[in-house]
């Protein structure tokens, strides 16, 4: 009786499967961000609108970092990543603060917040 290896076939599909898992962790994190952060802020239309305060999710002024935020799979490192590109430099400084400004969290707090989803989806079964 002859014994097949199919470890490498398994591999691929296991790698296949969790993938998918994190493409659909990352768009429910970008989602909920941008659901989170479409109260709109001060602008030439709105001025009478209020700015987001600390800790609070930040308020629509133009929509160029709600538009911004993404989720892409590197499958040079088999990771998940969500967030903003460097073409919306202030995205950091809206997450951790400056000397000016306290933070507006975006991206860790919502982390925390669906990380109970987040691994429901992980140990799911994808179909």
């Amino acid at each position: 009786m002859a014994v097949r290896w199919y470890g490498p076939r398994i591999v691929v599909k296991m790698k296949g499967n969790i993938q998918k898992k994190l493409e659909i962790a990352g768009r429910m994190i970008v989602n909920t961000i941008k659901i989170r952060s479409s109260i709109a802020g001060p602008h030439k239309s709105n001025p009478g609108a209020r700015a987001s305060l600390p800790g609070e999710y930040p308020h629509v002024r133009t929509g160029r970092f709600r538009s911004c935020i993404t989720t892409v799979f590197d499958k040079s490192k088999f990771r998940q990543l969500v967030g903003s590109p460097f073409s919306v430099r202030y995205a950091r400084y809206l997450e951790f603060g400056t000397t000016r400004m306290r933070p507006r969290p975006w991206l860790f707090r919502t982390v925390i917040e669906l990380r109970n989803r987040v691994i429901a989806i992980l140990k799911s079964k994808v179909t």
